[in-house]
């Protein structure tokens, strides 16, 4: 049988095999790239396997926006929250993107080490600390009379795997479709043109990059910019990896940029959509949410599924306060109530979060008009 088709059927099987090394993908892509004399998929293979350069070249799987950010702040006679969420409209405009939004640069092969290397370390969040010129910036205005000790963008490990999964499927996808259109590529010599080059650029505009993904690869790829602040790769922060969504951190601290989000962030980032709003009630239940939310995930009698099923409900009521009067998100707002109730009859009365529960419900329940 022709080794070119021995080459698709090697791809497509290394693209499904999790034992597979991403760098050994690629490597097969590579030859591929090469039979094909097709230069924009040689060069967003080199990418892939070498790293970007710049920004301006990155797909949209490699930008991240609207992370989660936390940190901990301290007030006077002792007080204080560890771990607490930091609504990104509490951030400063000059300063929002550059701690929210990330490029990731890095080699695919670098991804995969640092997958690695978080599942061995039983790792699941990174995080990415903030500089201390930065923290300062927070001091009151985040939360009432306390400043901030440090601060933190909180990185999901499972983002690794999603970009090396898209790196996976597209390639996938555009073996598949070469195989569909000409399915006689592996039995002639590739010099002989088996494959025109609009019919590849086509695949892989569709495949590798998705129409409304064009970056700056050569041919008749259109190019775009990614505008953004960066505070990356070029300026490298130290990151430390961890476990949850706890204010324990453990494990090794790594360099660069990594890739996340979870139910917090989302959490966080609804309350600040609320802020939006303009409304001494918006406002009022943005507050009482991000101290919901903060109790919720600092209580340690509270496992992680319970955790994230209350700051489920605390999302619904941000979603629901942005349009208080409408009678389909008062019956959300009512059922997120009721089930952050239902939480807290079955924690020991003494804990912080059931006395906390027992005062704010009622005022955010009051907010709503019920």
């Amino acid at each position: 049988m022709n080794t070119s088709i021995n080459l698709l059927r090697r791809i497509k099987d290394a693209t499904c095999d999790p034992t597979f090394k991403i760098a050994d993908v690629l490597r097969l892509c590579k030859i591929l790239a090469d039979r094909l004399n097709h230069q924009a998929f040689k060069e967003w293979v080199d990418k892939e396997a070498n790293g970007y350069k710049s920004e301006d070249e990155l797909p949209d799987y490699r930008i991240l926006t609207n992370l989660g950010c936390r940190g901990d702040f301290f007030g006077g006679f002792g007080s204080g929250v560890k771990n607490a969420p930091i609504p990104l409209a509490n951030i400063p405009d000059d300063f929002r993107e550059a701690v929210s939004l990330r490029y990731v640069r890095k080699s695919a092969s670098a991804l995969e080490n640092d997958v690695n290397q978080a599942n061995q370390n039983n790792e699941s969040i990174m995080r990415l600390i903030w500089p201390a010129d930065l923290v300062i910036c927070l001091n009151y205005i985040v939360y009432e009379n306390m400043v901030c000790g440090q601060a933190w963008t909180d990185i999901s490990t499972s983002t690794f795997v999603a970009i090396l999964d898209t790196i996976k499927n597209r390639i996938l996808d555009f073996v598949l479709a070469i195989e569909v259109e000409v399915p006689e590529v592996g039995e002639v010599d590739i010099s002989k043109q088996a494959v025109s080059e609009k019919v590849i650029n086509y695949i892989f505009n569709q495949c590798i990059l998705h129409e409304n993904n064009q970056t700056a690869f050569s041919g008749s790829i259109i190019q775009t910019h990614n505008q953004g602040v960066n505070m990356s790769e070029t300026n490298p922060i130290k990151i430390q990896a961890g476990r949850d969504v706890s204010s324990n951190v453990i494990g090794s601290e790594v360099s660069g940029v990594v890739a996340g989000g979870d139910i917090s962030g989302s959490v966080s980032n609804t309350i600040s959509q609320l802020r939006t709003a303009d409304t001494l009630e918006a406002s009022e239940l943005a507050d009482k949410l991000v101290q919901l939310q903060a109790v919720i995930e600092n209580e340690p009698s509270l496992s992680i599924e319970d955790k994230n099923d209350a700051l489920i409900q605390v999302k619904a009521l941000a979603e629901a306060g942005q349009n208080p009067q409408e009678g389909k998100m008062q019956q959300v707002a009512k059922g997120a109530i009721r089930m952050l109730k239902g939480l807290s009859t079955e924690l020991p009365t003494a804990t912080a979060i059931v006395h906390e529960i027992n005062h704010l419900l009622p005022e955010i329940a009051h907010l709503f008009g019920f």
